[in-house]
C-alpha cells in the first residue's frame, strides 16, 4: 500500500527548460446518491415518489499526491492533505427515476511545490469548488429490500473546479454505468459497473490518463431492524486507453451507517488506499449526515419481518404487534390487553392484576382511566360506586350522611340542584321554566324593568332588545366557568386589529366589569378561533394575536395582566359546520374560559 506517486526520472544529459505542469481532479471520492446505505456504492432505494433527501458528506484525504525520487523514497508531497466537504441531494420521481447532484467544496488543501522531469508542480495553496457532479438513474427490476435490484444511469462531471488547485480535470465527463443492490436477512450488498468517458487530458508525468473502467463492491452486515448497516466498501477505475500504475487508482472504507432518527442518519467510514494510482490515499477518513422526507426504516422493517418473522422483543412466542407486554415475557391470551403479559396476582378475582387494579379488594370491571380501572361499576364517572350513589346517572360530589352521597351540589339547599338552579345562591322554587327554576317567586328578579317571561337573562339586569333571546341580558355574564357574551368581539377582515367603534367598547367594557365584579376569576383564558378556510397554521397564528389584542386591551382598563391567558386554537374546535357561511362565522370568535378560581366571597 503506497500513495498516489510520481516517479522522478533520472535527468536528461542536456538541459531543458522548466514547466508549470498544469493539475487535475485529484479527489478520487465519488459519494453515492443521497438517501442511501453506502458511502460510494448505491443501495438503489428509490421508494416513495417525490422523496428527496439533503445531505452532506465531509472527507480527508492523506497525501493523495507525492512525489517520489527514484529510488521510491518521498521527495514532496505535492498535495499533502485535502479536505472535501460534499454537499449533495437527490428526488425520487414515480418510484422509478432518481436525479442527485453533488457538490465538491474543497475546504482545505496545502501541500509542496516540486520540479518533477523538467515541470514544476506547484502545490494547492487556498480553498476551491470541485467538479460538480449531476446523475440520473433509472430502476429497471426489483426494489430497494428485495434480493436483487438493478438500475442505469449516467453521470455527468462538469468542470467547475481549478486545475492549478488540484481541484478539477478542466474538461466533461460522462459515466454511463449499471449498478445491482440488495438485501437478504442480515446481508447487504451493492456492485457497480461503468465506463469514464473523457477526452485526454495534458500528460501528467509524461503521461495522459485517457477513458477509464470504473467498479465497485460492498456487502455488509445489516442489524437492528434496518437501522445499522456496517461493512467494507471497495471501489477504483483503470484506464483502458493508457494502462498504467498511476492511472488505476484504487480504494477501501470500512464504513458504518445508522438511522438515529426516522429521516436522519449518520455514517463514518475510514480506509486506505491501494497501489501508486493517482489521487490514491495513504489513508481517508469520511464523515456523513443525511436527512430525508420520507421514513428511511420504513420498509427495512418490512424486509426484516419477510426474512424473520414479526419481531418479538421478550421471546415468549407472541410477536410485538399482538403482545400487550412486549418487554415482558408471558402467556398468550384471548384478552388483546393482556395477551403475552406475565400473570399477575388479582386478589378480588376480577381479571385485573393488582399492580394495574386501582380496587384491588373490590370486583370491578375494566376502565380507561387508571383511577377506576377494577372498581366497581361507576355510570357517571363521580368516583363514587353505584352502590353508594344516590343519583347513578349525574355525576356528583361526595356527601356523605345527607342523603345526597354523589348528587351534583344544591348550595343554597332548596332542593333544586345547583346544575340545574337559575339561582344557586338564592333558596327557590321548583318552575318548569329553566331560566325560573329555583329562583325566587319575583315577577322581576333582576329589577331591570323586564318581566321575568320576557327576559332572556331574568337573573341579570340588562337592556331591552328587539332579539328575544337578548332581550334584558348584559352584554357579558359570567355563567359557570365561562364569561358569555351577547355578541362577538369584532376585527378589521384578516387583522387581529379590533374594529373601532361603539360595538367593541360597550362588548369589551362589559367583560371588563365581569372581572371587576367577580374577584374570585383568577386566572382567565381568552381563546381565538378561526374557521377552516386558508392556512391551518395561519390561521392559528391569527387566533392567536386576536386573543392577545383583547387581553391587551382589558389590561388597559387597568386590570391585572397576571388574570389573562392568550390562546389560538386555529379552526381545531369548530362549534359549527365550515360549510355555510353562517356557520364559518359562527366559528370566527372569541371565548372567555375561567381556568382558576379564588373562593368566592361572602356578601354581607
Amino acid at each position: 500500500m503506497v500513495c498516489a506517486a510520481l516517479v522522478l526520472a533520472p535527468a536528461p544529459a542536456r538541459a531543458q527548460q522548466t514547466v508549470v505542469q498544469r493539475g487535475f481532479a485529484v479527489d478520487t471520492f465519488d459519494p453515492a446518491a443521497r438517501g442511501g446505505d453506502w458511502f460510494v456504492l448505491d443501495s438503489l432505494d428509490f421508494r416513495e415518489d417525490g422523496r428527496g433527501a439533503l445531505g452532506v458528506v465531509g472527507e480527508y484525504a492523506d497525501k493523495p499526491l507525492v512525489v517520489k525520487n527514484a529510488d521510491g523514497s518521498d521527495r514532496a508531497s505535492v498535495v499533502a492533505h485535502q479536505f472535501v466537504v460534499h454537499p449533495g441531494a437527490s428526488l425520487i420521481i414515480l418510484d422509478r427515476l432518481r436525479l442527485s447532484g453533488d457538490l465538491p467544496i474543497v475546504v482545505d488543501s496545502q501541500g509542496t511545490t516540486t520540479t518533477l522531469g523538467g515541470a514544476t508542480y506547484y502545490a494547492p495553496n487556498k480553498p476551491s469548488v470541485g467538479d460538480a457532479v449531476f446523475a440520473g438513474d433509472i430502476r429497471i427490476f426489483g426494489r430497494y429490500g428485495e434480493v436483487a435490484t438493478g438500475s442505469i444511469g449516467l453521470e455527468a462531471i462538469a468542470p467547475t473546479g481549478s486545475r492549478d488547485l488540484y481541484s478539477g480535470d478542466g474538461k466533461t465527463r460522462f459515466v454511463p454505468r449499471l449498478q445491482l443492490a440488495g438485501i437478504t436477512k442480515y446481508v447487504e450488498w451493492a456492485v457497480r459497473g461503468g465506463v469514464l468517458f473523457r477526452t485526454e487530458d495534458d500528460p501528467i508525468a509524461g503521461q495522459t490518463r485517457g477513458d477509464a473502467v470504473v467498479f465497485g463492491g460492498s456487502v455488509g452486515y445489516r442489524g437492528d431492524h434496518g437501522k445499522l448497516v456496517v461493512g467494507p466498501e471497495v471501489y477504483g477505475s483503470t484506464s483502458f486507453t493508457q494502462p498504467s500504475a498511476t492511472n488505476t487508482p484504487v480504494e477501501a472504507l470500512a464504513s458504518i451507517h445508522y438511522l438515529l432518527a426516522s429521516s436522519f442518519r449518520v455514517g463514518f467510514g475510514i480506509g486506505p488506499g491501494f497501489g501508486s494510482g493517482l489521487g490514491v490515499p495513504l489513508l481517508r477518513t469520511v464523515l456523513s449526515m443525511e436527512f430525508a422526507s420520507a421514513p428511511y426504516a420504513e420498509e427495512p422493517k418490512k424486509v426484516y419481518e419477510r426474512y424473520l418473522g414479526p419481531r418479538d422483543k421478550d421471546h415468549d412466542g407472541i410477536p410485538d404487534t399482538v403482545d400487550a407486554c412486549p418487554d415482558i415475557p408471558g402467556p398468550p391470551s384471548d384478552d388483546a390487553a393482556t395477551n403475552g403479559c406475565p400473570l399477575a396476582p388479582d386478589r378480588d378475582q376480577d381479571g385485573i392484576a393488582d399492580t394495574e387494579d386501582a380496587c384491588p379488594d373490590e370486583p370491578g370491571s375494566r376502565n380507561a382511566d387508571p383511577d377506576q380501572n377494577g372498581c366497581p361499576p361507576d355510570a357517571d364517572n363521580d368516583g363514587i360506586p353505584d352502590s353508594e350513589d344516590k343519583c347513578p346517572l349525574r355525576a356528583g360530589t361526595e356527601q356523605t350522611g345527607t342523603g345526597q352521597n354523589g348528587c351534583p351540589p344544591d348550595s343554597d339547599k332548596d332542593g333544586v340542584l345547583d346544575e340545574d338552579d337559575a339561582c344557586p345562591d338564592i333558596p327557590g322554587a321548583v318552575s318548569k321554566n329553566p331560566q325560573d327554576n329555583g329562583c325566587p317567586l319575583d315577577p322581576d328578579r333582576d329589577h331591570d324593568g323586564i318581566a321575568n317571561d320576557q327576559d332572556a337573562c331574568p337573573n341579570e339586569a340588562g337592556p331591552k332588545d328587539p332579539d328575544p333571546k337578548k332581550n334584558g341580558c348584559p352584554k357579558a355574564i359570567l355563567r359557570g366557568a365561562e364569561i358569555r357574551i351577547l355578541e362577538q368581539v369584532r376585527f378589521d377582515e384578516g387583522s387581529a386589529r379590533i374594529t373601532k367603534g361603539k360595538a367593541s367598547t360597550d362588548l369589551l367594557n362589559a367583560i371588563a366589569r365581569v372581572m371587576i365584579e367577580h374577584s374570585e376569576i383568577a386566572k382567565l383564558e381568552v381563546q381565538g378561533h378561526t374557521d377552516n378556510h386558508g392556512d391551518a397554521k395561519a390561521n392559528k397564528k391569527l387566533s392567536e394575536d386576536r386573543a392577545k389584542a383583547v387581553v391587551k386591551w382589558l389590561v388597559g382598563q387597568g386590570l391585572d395582566a397576571k388574570r389573562f391567558a392568550a390562546v389560538g386554537y386555529g379552526d381545531e374546535r369548530p362549534i359549527d359546520t365550515n360549510v355555510t357561511d353562517a356557520g364559518r362565522k359562527a366559528n370566527r370568535r372569541v371565548e372567555f374560559h375561567v381556568t382558576e378560581q379564588t373562593a368566592k366571597e361572602k356578601k354581607q
